[in-house]
């Protein structure tokens, strides 16, 4: 069989640019566009793993990472009696920052329980004391091991999504010191607890509040326990009262348990973890995360009102007179919770005043030169994405644009270096770059 060798004579490529474009490059560098243009290979991770901490038989896990070939981000440890793979939103936002996920179920074999406690005992229960962190570190080490080419797991950064009770066992964990500066996120799903479940002052925590009259979350009714509300919880006594990170979402619509993959909480984990994460995963020690008490987000505020016959809301809870502002610019008397940045703050405030559940389209990295980059970058950069960007839902071809002319339709773009890219390229994500009505065709 003959073999073809490229030599460095010139060909035609057309591109189409409506009617026009015409462009001449070399065979090899139309090779390696060529080569750009294809997919890296990458495959998932999917498998079952055990492990186990001193004195206690193995313990099985469900775990997948989305791309094997990238390294691992952070842990979503799933404790919410619904399981990843029905959670297609986690899933997107995991795939989006390579996360591995893993399922935590019930202990095997189930101790014996007294006092008419019939609750069966989790892998993470506060029932145990710091066991379920103990399993958390013990099954990331083992994971490690397991997988060699992924060091950084056993280091990773955790993210926790619990449900009513579970809630509480997560806030009960991430209090304890075994995970401490371990945790990057909580996400509670219609629970919030007084005491040792509290939600940590240091650590984003997400907090859905459901409709109804429970003594779980609804925001007008008494936390379990005590003669205090769940909004007066989260949001005097937390956000305001201590600077913690707390965001309150009135879950409309939904009772306890309904939605638990509801689009906010996609778009909410989405912004803090671009904010939480760093570049690179740690590959040597544990990552220690920043204390975000007082973390100078934006502030929102509302009143929580009932019975006023409105759609989307009918007669449930609702809240009104909503603001939002940077932390700095805050001048609303009333108390406050904490929203990650601008971009959440207005979706947050977009939903709480229509009840209409924001679309969620995870965020994608796109490479463009930086001004003043070569040729040849510019087309490496071009081929890399040879099929559209998408910026604000509009289709933009970016394929030879010249540097000087990047530079001026970016003008202020959120530009940062991407890791592991030749020199001379930037990524940008797609829904937060301001174009206006500039199209590069």
């Amino acid at each position: 069989m003959r073999r073809f060798a490229f030599s460095n004579s010139y060909i035609v490529l057309f591109f189409a640019y409506g009617r026009r474009c015409v462009s001449s490059v070399p065979v090899s560098a139309l090779v390696l566009a060529w080569a750009a243009i294809m997919p890296a290979w990458s495959a998932p991770w999917n498998g079952v793993v055990k492990s186990a901490i001193a004195g206690e038989d193995s313990q099985s896990y469900n775990i997948s990472i989305p791309d094997d070939g990238k390294p691992v981000r952070a842990a979503m440890i799933f404790n919410a009696y619904v399981t990843y793979e029905n959670l297609p939103n986690w899933r997107k936002v995991a795939a989006e920052f390579n996360c591995v996920m893993i399922d935590f179920g019930y202990l095997v074999p189930q101790p014996t329980l007294s006092g008419g406690d019939s609750r069966p005992m989790r892998l993470l229960d506060y029932r145990q004391g710091d066991k379920g962190g103990q399993r958390i570190l013990a099954l990331l080490t083992q994971l490690s091991k397991k997988i060699p080419s992924h060091p950084e797991i056993q280091y990773t950064g955790i993210c926790l999504y619990g449900f009513s009770v579970t809630s509480a066992d997560n806030g009960y964990q991430a209090q304890k010191p075994i995970l401490a500066n371990r945790v990057v996120a909580n996400v509670a799903l219609h629970e919030i607890d007084n005491g040792q479940y509290l939600p940590l002052v240091s650590v984003p925590h997400l907090f859905l509040s459901s409709q109804g009259t429970d003594p779980y979350s609804p925001l007008l009714t008494n936390v379990e326990g005590a003669n205090f509300t769940h909004d007066t919880l989260a949001r005097c006594r937390r956000a305001t009262g201590l600077n913690a990170p707390l965001t309150v979402v009135a879950h409309v619509g939904q009772f306890h348990g309904g939605d638990p993959d509801a689009n906010i909480i996609g778009l909410w984990l989405q912004d803090v973890l671009s904010l939480r994460l760093p570049a690179a995963a740690p590959t040597t020690a544990p990552i220690v995360m920043p204390n975000w008490q007082n973390n100078s987000g934006w502030f929102g505020s509302y009143d929580v009102v009932l019975n006023t016959n409105t759609q989307p809301w009918g007669n449930e809870q609702r809240m009104t007179n909503v603001v939002i502002a940077a932390k700095a610019a805050y001048t609303d008397p009333r108390p406050y919770i904490w929203l990650p940045n601008q971009h959440f703050a207005e979706i947050w405030k977009n939903y709480a005043t229509t009840g209409i559940m924001p679309a969620f389209t995870p965020m994608t990295g796109v490479a463009v030169p930086k001004p003043g980059a070569d040729q040849s970058t510019i087309m490496k950069a071009s081929a890399d994405k040879l099929s559209f960007y998408t910026l604000l839902g509009r289709k933009i071809k970016n394929l030879d644009v010249p540097a000087d002319r990047l530079k001026t339709l970016l003008s202020g773009a959120p530009l940062q270096e991407r890791s592991g890219t030749p020199p001379g390229l930037y990524i940008i994500k797609a829904d937060r770059v301001m174009i206006g009505k500039t199209v590069v065709r």
